[in-house]
């Protein structure tokens, strides 16, 4: 089954970083036509969610990525980074979707594929963790993670299969 992130997106940013404030933002959010503004600015808010993201700031670089995806919704790589993030705080469902999201844009990067993997194996679904764990190996074969992780997602995948044994 797969989940999807909705589409519908809000008219005005309703919570803003400070840092990104300015008349040049309120100036922007009016005018539909600036896309190229408009891409350059989720492309900032990309940036200063990563520097929050690498400084250990999850909480914040979740809410610079929040804004990011009302701006750039298909922007493969910002919902992979979103899926770690929330995978990494305990937000599995989410993470989930975020990770899907990614594939689902960008089928052919086997990133993505391997971040869905993690998530789907966090999730208690090593079956489908095991299906993306090899979507990721056959497009990147010598991928060190998915080497490295892919024996653990068959073993947890085998042991679901067992009668009266849970694999998480």
């Amino acid at each position: 089954m797969a989940f999807k992130i909705s589409e519908a997106r809000p008219r005005k940013v309703q919570k803003r970083i400070p840092a990104f404030e300015d008349a040049a933002d309120d100036e922007e959010d009016s005018n539909p036509t600036s896309s190229s503004k408009h891409a350059s600015q989720g492309e900032a808010w990309v940036a200063k969610g990563t520097q929050f993201g690498e400084a250990g700031d999850y909480q914040a670089a979740l809410r610079c990525w929040d804004q990011a995806v009302l701006i750039q919704p298909n922007n493969s790589s910002l919902h992979e980074m979103r899926a770690q993030v929330l995978n990494d705080i305990g937000h599995t469902f989410e993470a989930l979707q975020a990770a899907q999201q990614a594939v689902a844009l960008q089928p052919d990067w086997a990133e993505a594929h391997l971040t869905l993997a993690r998530v789907q194996l966090n999730y208690g679904e090593p079956q489908m963790a095991l299906a993306s764990y090899q979507a990721a190996a056959k497009l990147k074969p010598d991928h060190s993670d998915v080497l490295k992780e892919l024996p653990t997602a068959q073993m947890y995948a085998k042991l679901q299969q067992q009668p009266g044994t849970r694999a998480h």
